[in-house]
């Protein structure tokens, strides 16, 4: 049974945790054209079974430092059955939906039906192994320049969250997706076994909320409870773009 802890306050990473936690609104960003452009949305693929997952983990927390980045991390499921001299290891996170998105993403970007881990997508349109910084850093600008990401104002009433969603490029699909801030996992098995994982912002859901016009749309729904935060975007039909973006608005 692997040991979780979420939410610590103590050590080095919990200190680096207060700087990425996230906001209660992602400010908008004044783009070179004049119109107000939303944060990037970095999704990282990965799995604790995963000696090559660990770098790219601590490369999510830097690029959540940044105010305009919203970063993801959806843990596969692939690597559950794999089975290695120090054991196996099941990724209490897992999910088999996580793993289609991926794919999907894959089948689109790449071309590919394959998949791999550690992968970066940014925007919903580039990718790139997970802890390759650099790359990682030119396609967040080039996403940036392109200035395809509308603004989202968020603000919070008592448990309800509002999202007053900007024009879009061309419209498409509003989804609600919860995670908790920060993780650190003991793993016992498998090819970590012995490390203690530190991770931000670990999908745990994600909830549809239907379709958003091209002229933008008024969303609200309920605040996640417990000790899960939330962040919304809107995807162009079929995964493709990340047209808009926030995270949830906290309590006020």
């Amino acid at each position: 049974m692997p040991f979780i802890k979420w939410n610590s306050t103590k050590s080095f990473f919990s200190s680096l945790i207060a700087v990425v936690a996230v906001p209660a609104s992602v400010p908008v960003v004044q783009a070179q054209n004049g119109i107000l452009s939303g944060p990037i949305v970095v999704e990282l693929f990965l799995s604790q079974s995963c000696g090559r997952c660990i770098p790219a983990a601590e490369h999510l927390m830097t690029l959540a430092a940044n105010k305009d980045v919203i970063a993801l991390s959806w843990h596969v499921d692939y690597w559950n059955d794999m089975k290695t001299r120090k054991g196996q290891w099941v990724d209490p996170f897992s999910n088999a939906a996580f793993t289609k998105r991926q794919r999907h993403y894959n089948e689109h970007i790449r071309r590919k039906n394959s998949v791999y881990t550690p992968q970066m997508v940014i925007g919903g349109v580039s990718e790139a192994p997970g802890a390759k910084t650099k790359k990682v850093a030119t396609l967040i600008e080039e996403v940036r320049t392109e200035n395809k990401v509308a603004a989202i104002e968020a603000r919070r009433r008592a448990d309800e969250m509002i999202f007053d969603i900007k024009k879009t490029v061309g419209g498409g699909d509003a989804f609600l997706v919860k995670f908790l801030p920060y993780v650190q996992t003991n793993i016992d098995n498998g090819e970590n076994a012995g490390i203690m994982l530190h991770e931000i912002n670990v999908i745990t859901e994600i909830e549809s909320l239907g379709v958003i016009p091209v002229d933008g749309k008024q969303l609200s729904a309920s605040a996640p409870g417990g000790d899960l935060s939330c962040a919304l975007i809107v995807q162009e039909p079929d995964q493709g773009s990340i047209i808009a973006a926030t995270y949830c608005p906290g309590a006020s």
